[in-house]
């Protein structure tokens, strides 16, 4: 079962041996891109290669694809080279494989090659495994294959775990998709002598050094209080929370829930029970201002807590600087990594660009209208699994340039998998370090071991970043958490966060004194408003107006700003067609400096006519805005 979604990862194939079910379940996933594009020249039948599919499939091996694919052994929709090909229809996580049923004995060195054509789909990403004489797997790469074209592949026999004895092959859907048919053809082993020529390699990207000891950002969150603090919070940083709501009950109070850190601040020392806590109340209206007390400072470091506040919360914080990682960029921080999250409570970091920034972004399957923006790096560490997701262009669930999860023997590659003796996975009190390097066309993700080493892996972003400068949000997800038995295990541990580069982007900002409430449990008049200040000291360049609206609807939505004409506002994207969203947007208002005045600024906000494309059971007239704030710079 795939341990993150509890779903099928490694279904069990088609035939019940127990040898093949056994293979099947000892993956090792090491994940190498394969760069090199091959010209294939030899004949099959060579001294020493293996014929594993050659218009028919070689002597002695058989059609054991699992998992729910459909594989076509005779297809001529596309063919690489002679009369038919291997042709594909994949559902998540299912695979071509081919076993050979007395295992062949493999060449002296040499290579698997293979050519693949994607289809109609954009690229496929699979993982070749290689299973030796006893059907076990061995070492697996990781290939994208482009659509639309034939690509010839060569993967050395001794990044697949170079067996004495081929068992079998097989190629794996690694996202999680369904992809339209793709086509496979030219299978075989050759042996060294009869390796195909390829390109030359491109030169291994070298991490950035950081012996400088130099960062454009670093926080330490310094502070030891007698009780957990929100004034010892950081003022270059901003803090929002976002519950899921009925438009009837917004600011009403949230039930409280477990944090770790108890009153006076005492360690959650896992020999003490019961284990040292206090109770967090969460509201809705936190900012940079007033931060919510699910944030706070305790010994030096600092705490983020989401609990069973609501059916989804999520919350966020982040340094009002961006991070410039055009020439290279090394982000860093410490976390806690303890066990018992869950799949419904975790955290992530996202890197966007600042005009982009959206505060309750969550995944396409999580219950909450706002998904990551257009341009979005995530780094996703939910159960203690690595994942890299890069996209561009598209909202989530389309756009995505990479999106990989780390992968072990057995399934995804969890920490206690990993490191099984870390200390760390039992007591929330040790935190280990993140060093995530943005280099070029890949993101390098280490975690700091308990030698003080790190631990590394890599995801390829074909075509490179699609943006070189963002802000960094640490957001922690909480969605009903005590669906997996987690009654209190909701803290996350920050400390000395810091990245390098150029010190670029930062802002100042200007919170309003209140929300703006114009819903209840059923309509509001068109005509209402409510007015909200903002105190200004000093007018600085490109001004903009950023928040949250919830339940916005086109044309309903409209502001006046220091008695001026009133405009519409509208979140970055609606949730449903180009019409109306359902829970809390961000949005982004770009202000005229002229409008606006130092010391007190004025905000009405007026409910506009509800639009007649918004036909949502609660499209009720009215809507609400928190999270208020004038950026200046």
């Amino acid at each position: 079962m795939n341990r993150l979604t509890g779903t099928e990862t490694n279904p069990e194939p088609n035939r019940v041996r127990r040898w093949i079910r056994r293979a099947l379940f000892t993956t090792t996933a090491l994940v190498i891109v394969v760069s090199g594009v091959v010209t294939v020249s030899q004949a099959a039948g060579q001294a020493g290669d293996v014929v594993v599919f050659d218009d028919a499939l070689g002597p002695d091996f058989a059609n054991w694809s699992w998992g729910g694919s459909q594989v076509d052994l005779a297809s001529t929709a596309e063919v690489a080279s002679g009369s038919t090909a291997v042709a594909a229809d994949l559902a998540p996580y299912s695979a071509v494989s081919l076993g050979h049923v007395g295992g062949s004995p493999s060449p002296s060195g040499g290579s698997l090659v293979f050519s693949a054509h994607g289809g109609q789909n954009n690229a496929v990403s699979l993982r070749v495994v290689m299973m030796d004489g006893e059907f076990q797997a061995g070492q697996s790469v990781r290939i994208d294959v482009p659509g639309g074209t034939w690509s010839s592949h060569s993967i050395p026999l001794a990044d697949l775990g170079a067996p004495a004895t081929i068992g079998g092959l097989w190629w794996q859907e690694i996202g999680g998709d369904a992809p339209s048919t793709f086509f496979l053809d030219d299978i075989r082993v050759v042996a060294a002598q009869n390796e195909p020529e390829t390109d030359p390699e491109p030169p291994a990207v070298e991490p950035t050094p950081l012996s400088s000891g130099e960062w454009a950002l670093e926080e330490t969150f310094d502070g030891d209080p007698a009780a957990p603090s929100q004034e010892l919070l950081p003022k270059n940083f901003d803090y929002a929370v976002t519950h899921r709501s009925h438009p009837g009950d917004h600011f009403d109070g949230y039930p409280p829930f477990l944090a770790d850190h108890a009153s006076n601040c005492a360690g959650p020392n896992p020999e003490i029970s019961p284990l040292p806590q206090h109770e967090v109340v969460a509201r809705q209206d936190s900012n940079g201002a007033s931060p919510d007390e699910s944030f706070f400072i305790c010994k030096n470091h600092m705490m983020s807590s989401m609990g069973q506040a609501g059916p989804y919360s999520v919350s966020a914080f982040w340094p009002k600087q961006e991070f410039n990682f055009a020439d290279g960029g090394v982000l860093e921080f410490d976390v806690n990594i303890n066990d018992a999250h869950g799949t419904r409570s975790w955290w992530e970091v996202m890197i966007i660009p600042r005009d982009q920034l959206k505060v309750a972004a969550g995944p396409t399957d999580s219950p909450i209208s706002e998904t990551y923006p257009h341009d979005r790096i995530v780094l996703d560490f939910r159960r203690n699994v690595r994942t890299i997701k890069v996209g561009t262009e598209s909202l989530a669930p389309e756009g995505w340039l990479a999106k990989e999860t780390q992968w072990g023997r057995w399934d995804f590659a969890w920490w206690r998998d990993l490191y099984p003796n870390d200390p760390a996975l039992d007591d929330r009190r040790e935190r280990r370090t993140m060093r995530v390097e943005i280099e070029g066309d890949r993101i390098v993700w280490g975690i700091e071991t308990e030698d003080g080493s790190f631990d590394e892996w890599s995801v390829e972003v074909p075509g490179g970043m699609p943006f070189d400068q963002g802000l960094v949000l640490f957001k922690t997800h909480a969605y009903n958490p005590v669906k997996d038995g987690n009654t209190d295990t909701y803290t996350f541990h920050w400390d000395n966060v810091r990245f390098d580069g150029p010190v670029v982007g930062g802002y100042d900002v200007y919170e309003a004194d209140d929300v703006v409430y114009l819903q209840r449990n059923g309509d509001r008049q068109v005509g209402e408003s409510k007015t909200v200040t903002v105190d200004i000291d000093e007018l600085g360049s490109d001004p903009v107006l950023f928040g949250q609206i919830h339940q916005p609807k086109r044309g309903s939505v409209l502001l006046s700003v220091n008695g001026a004409a009133p405009v519409e506002v509208h979140p970055y994207e609606y949730e449903r067609g180009d019409c109306a969203s359902d829970h809390w947007t961000s949005f982004r208002l770009p202000l005229n400096p002229a409008q606006l005045q130092p010391g007190e600024n004025t905000f009405t906000w007026t409910i506009g006519p509800k639009p007649a494309c918004a036909t949502g059971v609660i499209d009720w007239v009215g809507y609400s805005v928190k999270f208020l704030q004038v950026q200046m710079g």
